[in-house]
């Protein structure tokens, strides 16, 4: 080797010089357009941790049984949804009827027989708050962005998109009835700044949930025990019996989301009318129970019985030339004091009027509602 670099002679400083500067342009080129790649790495455990710090920040703290903490309710999950290809990390809180925070998902499968054994059911959701984070990442040269300056470094451009929820809870499904959505773009040098190996979740998830929570508004009711009403008793077939006494029906929902702006502010006037909603009533029922106690405005329905506590009825129905539309009512005996109802409207344009105006007169809308018992006094 040393014989051949003498028959060559020494290496010329030019030459290196410029074979530097072609090396150096080739690996400029190769950075210079990455592919954006998903990024899965929210860390599910920070951004439980980020919730929880919200919850202390608004003075919550768990209830004083079954040795809850206040993280024992969040349900903090890794999900992957349909058609996305980064996995969201899923934040959820569950609230009872009255408003109190409910301990998650998971402790109760953990603790599947606390309530059982004190002759008590385990208390059910009606509502819940969730907050979905998806962070996606992409890497290019640091001149590439706009107002950064530097020579031969990286960057790495966090993109989050934090959606948060509030949802109605019936049979088990969710119905959104608020939502509000935050983005933030978040860029650091490689090995410098906050983000520790390249992970901003570390101090910026913190601030992404808070500002999600307040944008939503929902209300965080105070934290409550696993367990609502003691065991029912029901009649020989398993029915509940509702009490009789004086009920409040209280409007929790009106989806017109499907509905033209012209259309939804009509029925929505209309269907609170239908329900009388914000009203109390003297109700006596019939032993076995029947529900036509609880529709005091228009006609006698004819109600059909769908399962052990729960009915169905054609409220209204009326097919024209102009309009057709038909309304459904279902409603299901959760307790001897809580009765919810389901209205479902389906409004249809006659196929001469969609030739000229389309399906913009098409509309669904669901309304969802409570009965609730009134304590009596003693």
């Amino acid at each position: 080797m040393k014989a051949l670099r003498d028959k060559l002679g020494p290496a010329h400083p030019r030459r290196e010089r410029s074979s530097l500067k072609i090396a150096t342009v080739l690996l400029a080129l190769t950075l210079a357009a990455p592919p954006a790649s998903a990024d899965n790495g929210v860390n599910v455990v920070l951004a439980r941790k980020a919730l929880l710090a919200e919850l202390q920040s608004k003075g919550l703290a768990p209830a004083g049984e079954a040795g809850l903490d206040l993280e024992d309710y969040i349900d903090a999950d890794r999900i992957t949804y349909e058609g996305e290809s980064a996995a969201s990390a899923l934040l959820t809180l569950r609230f009872d009827p009255d408003g109190h925070m409910l301990p998650s998902k998971r402790w109760m499968s953990r603790h599947a027989g606390y309530c059982g054994s004190r002759d008590k059911e385990s208390a059910k959701p009606s509502r819940s708050v969730t907050v979905k984070i998806i962070r996606t990442s992409e890497t290019a040269p640091i001149e590439s962005i706009a107002g950064m300056d530097g020579e031969d470094k990286l960057v790495t451009r966090y993109n989050y998109s934090v959606h948060a929820r509030e949802n109605d809870i019936v049979d088990g499904k969710l119905h959104i009835r608020a939502a509000h959505d935050v983005e933030s773009t978040i860029a650091y040098t490689r090995g410098v700044g906050k983000a520790k190996g390249n992970n901003p979740d570390t101090s910026e998830l913190d601030g992404l949930v808070s500002e999600s929570l307040a944008g939503l508004g929902a209300t965080l009711g105070s934290p409550t025990g696993p367990c609502g009403d003691e065991v029912e008793e029901h009649d020989d077939t398993g029915a509940i019996q509702p009490l009789d006494g004086t009920w409040i029906v209280t409007m929790k929902s009106i989806d017109t989301a499907s509905c033209s702006p012209m259309i939804a502010k009509q029925l929505r006037p209309a269907v609170e009318s239908q329900i009388g909603s914000h009203g109390s009533q003297d109700l006596t029922f019939d032993r076995p129970f029947h529900p036509q106690p609880l529709m005091q405005k228009g006609p006698d329905l004819d109600w059909d019985r769908t399962g052990l506590n729960s009915w169905h009825a054609l409220q209204a129905q009326a097919p024209s030339a102009a309009m057709t539309f038909d309304v459904n009512l279902d409603i299901e005996v959760m307790s001897a004091t809580h009765i919810a109802g389901v209205q479902k409207q389906h409004v249809r344009a006659p196929p001469k009027l969609k030739q000229l105006m389309g399906d913009r007169f098409d509309c669904d809308v669901t309304a969802l509602f409570d009965y609730r018992r009134v304590e009596q006094p003693n």
